[in-house]
């Protein structure tokens, strides 16, 4: 979805387009419903349950990626700044001779600097909103 957005010739990094397509993805996936040519099955547990605060905010395109940031590799770590250039970084989580280990998402976030920037930037654009 996020490459998508930033190959389209009518790219605008100050529009709210990707945030809109999320907010659509998390219907889907509240309500169980089609989101694009797909089906996305139900979430249970809330995580995508409606919030009033989530739907004033206006977060944009340059949140999630830049122009043509899906392009390449090159292109994609261009940007460090992205959500596109976290989801392609971050290693949520690995299989090893030990079993699966995963990062603890539901008890804290783990001690890393994409991490840490994506929520300094959230933060930022949260406070811009509200503003």
């Amino acid at each position: 979805m996020l490459i998508e957005v930033g190959a389209s010739k009518f790219y605008n990094p100050e529009s709210d387009q990707a945030w809109n397509m999320l907010k659509q993805l998390f219907a889907a996936m509240r309500e169980g419903s089609p989101f694009g040519a797909d089906r996305i099955n139900k979430f249970n547990g809330g995580l995508f349950a409606k919030d009033p605060g989530m739907d004033i905010l206006k977060i944009p395109n340059r949140v999630f990626c830049e122009q043509n940031q899906g392009q390449s590799t090159q292109r994609l770590l261009r940007y460090p700044k992205t959500l596109l250039y976290f989801s392609a970084k971050y290693n949520f989580g690995t299989a090893s001779d030990a079993g699966w280990q995963y990062a603890d998402l539901k008890h804290q976030m783990p001690d890393n600097p994409i991490i840490n920037e994506s929520i300094a930037l959230y933060k930022q654009e949260v406070g811009m909103a509200l503003q």
